[in-house]
């Protein structure tokens, strides 16, 4: 199967997020990634990347949805 099958499937099963969430090397929670995203605008990146222990890069890529694009 391609890598497309597979991830169709593994979202089918309920599985993706699961296994996206394992993944997660920052330790952070769909939640949490919802309060960054909220936080922006209002503190610097490096403020929320202070508030939330992670590295400020990681805080943009969460903001421009390049890292936990699944989270609304």
């Amino acid at each position: 199967a391609t890598r497309q099958e597979n991830s169709e499937d593994a979202k089918g099963h309920g599985t993706w997020m699961a296994a996206q969430v394992a993944k997660s090397k920052d330790g952070l929670d769909a939640d949490q990634v919802r309060q960054i995203r909220a936080l922006a605008g209002n503190l610097t990146q490096r403020e929320i990347a202070q508030r939330f222990g992670i590295a400020e890069p990681r805080v943009c890529k969460i903001i421009n949805r390049k890292a936990w694009a699944w989270v609304e």
